[in-house]
This record gives structure tokens, sequence and C-alpha cells, in this order.
């Protein structure tokens, strides 16, 4: 159920319709990357029972975890919204499953 992730469940019914139709459940397993330093938001991800990290890389490649993200946020929305660029290492910490938004929408 998308509206499981406390961001979507606080988007309006008039256009709830609309977002729910380009929601797509995914499966993620644990250590699954989502995205990477540098690369482009595809798509936005609404967790509801995986726990995502967001981590930082050193230049040398070594990668530490900064943050986890839960049913209460969502990955890539601030950037699919401006640079359209990932500035951390996202990947799913705990295996579940997300919502995945095109970034475009």
């Amino acid at each position: 159920m998308p509206k499981a992730n406390a961001l979507l469940s606080q988007i309006e019914s008039s256009v709830w319709g609309e977002v729910q139709q380009r929601l797509t459940a995914v499966e993620l397993e644990r250590g699954q990357v989502l995205q990477r330093p540098g690369e482009d938001i595809a798509s936005v991800y609404f967790p509801t029972s995986a726990v995502l990290a967001l981590g930082l890389e050193t230049v040398a490649g070594e990668s530490v975890n900064v943050t986890l993200l839960g049913r209460e946020g969502a990955l890539g929305a601030f950037e699919a919204c401006g640079s359209r660029q990932s500035y951390t290492r996202a990947t799913a910490w705990v295996a579940g499953t997300v919502w995945r938004l095109p970034a475009s929408a």
C-alpha cells in the first residue's frame, strides 16, 4: 500500500490518482545499490518496509553511512526537483519494499 509511506500519505486526494498510476512497487535486497554519487536521478524512492542507508564516498573510494531513511521519507525527491544528480550512495540497509516514481513525474 503506497500510503504506508508518510510522505505519500500526505498527497492531496485531488492529485493522488495521477501519482498512484505512476508508482511501481519494488522489492529490494539488502545491499542493493539505488544510486551513486554523480549519477543522474531517474527515480524517487518511497520506502515502506525497506530501510535505505545514505553514504558519502571519499576520494580514496571508502564509504561511510551518514543517515538511514525509512517510511518517513523519500530518496531523490530534492534532487529530482533541482540538479537531477545524486550526491550520495544509497543502498538497501534492510530488505523490503519501496515505491518507485519516475523523477520526471
